[in-house]
């Protein structure tokens, strides 16, 4: 396993204890607010990101939700580099939109993943799954989320704790390799990690939300019933929000609420504000179009209606098709966006802004 430990205890003690000098404008806290919010996808460089802020805020969204890969700041065992965050958070503070930040993935030098997980599983893409096991060890990964939340202190209102970890039971049976899933571990160690997580940003920023890794939910697995009742680390006690996502039609979104409800109410978090921080129709095919306006025009007021407290629109600009090496074909992505990838408005665009002005 390709995984140093050399990391000191008063290292690790001092680096949560710097906080940027930098760092000191705060996310303007009079900004309208509204249930609508917008998703980022993951991967994209930093500057893409500060270019579309602005149309964020065109758009009424109040929040962004943003991918925040540890490796991006934590590239190495020895070092931070803040450049990446640091153009993103100003970005959003300028537009005065709120960040959600996934904090997601295990850096190559704290990893659990094997060997075989270091070699790419897409010979086209160059793709590897080590990003995706649990860190070797949680302290240090949720040494540098708290890291994070210290630098951006009130710049960063809320942290979403990985990015549907419980794929893995929807796609794949239990010990099969970690290819397309987001989360290698098991529930448990998603309790664990998610605790620790919690811990350190709470005590770095009181004020802002820890927020569920968004969960894919279906008719199979446990994992919300397993986390939320966790023996040593239960997650109704780690989290702020409990979080989902949603790709179904529209008639199925109350039964979705219904089940997280059930569920947090038998782990005792009846409180707990529910968010969807993935929902998105693409605007691919014939009517494509107005298809995808439709079912944003029904899918986020019925989520609001149903009692969600904020729903995000995945994803705010659609994507590039994309390609790896030369020899290899062009891969479409779903086109989500509200913005075409030259940045034209679509009528999802317009339909998202109308319900977000009206609700402020």
């Amino acid at each position: 396993m390709r995984v140093r430990l050399s990391y000191v205890a008063g290292v690790a003690t001092a680096l949560l204890l710097v906080v940027s000098c930098e760092q000191t404008t705060v996310a303007d806290p009079d900004a309208p607010d509204t249930p609508y919010a917008v998703s980022l996808r993951a991967g994209m460089p930093g500057d893409a990101i500060a270019a579309v802020m602005p149309r964020a805020k065109d758009a009424g969204a109040s929040w962004v939700r943003v991918f925040v890969p540890i490796g991006n700041f934590r590239p190495r065992e020895d070092a931070f580099s803040w450049a990446w965050t640091d153009s993103v958070v100003a970005a959003a503070t300028a537009a005065r939109v709120r960040i959600l930040a996934v904090v997601v993935g295990s850096p190559r030098w704290n990893t659990s993943a094997p060997e075989s997980a270091f070699e790419p599983t897409d010979s086209c893409t160059k793709n590897s799954a080590l990003s995706r096991y649990p860190p070797t060890s949680d302290q240090l990964w949720a040494n540098d989320v708290g890291q994070l939340a210290a630098r951006y202190r009130g710049r960063i209102a809320g942290y979403e704790i990985w990015n549907e970890p419980d794929i893995d039971a929807l796609l794949t049976a239990p010990g099969a390799p970690c290819t397309e899933r987001y989360w290698c571990g098991s529930p448990a160690d998603y309790a664990r990690l998610a605790a620790h997580a919690s811990d350190r940003i709470h005590a770095a920023d009181p004020a802002a939300k820890v927020v569920m890794g968004g969960l894919a939910l279906a008719d199979v697995g446990s994992f919300l019933h397993d986390i939320l009742g966790d023996a040593q680390y239960p997650a109704a006690r780690t989290f702020d929000v409990a979080n989902v996502h949603f790709y179904g039609s529209p008639a199925a979104a109350a039964a979705l609420v219904h089940h997280v409800r059930v569920e947090l109410a038998a782990a005792q978090a009846d409180s707990m504000p529910i968010w969807v921080t993935e929902t998105g129709y693409s605007s691919d095919g014939e009517d494509g179009l107005l298809q995808q306006s439709d079912y944003l025009g029904h899918v986020l007021p019925d989520f609001v209606q149903l009692g969600v407290q904020r729903v995000f629109w995945f994803q705010l600009v659609d994507p590039p098709s994309y390609t790896g090496l030369p020899g290899c074909p062009l891969r479409f992505r779903p086109e989500r966006g509200l913005l075409t990838i030259g940045m034209s408005p679509k009528p999802a665009f317009d339909r998202f802004r109308s319900l977000a002005i009206g609700s402020y």
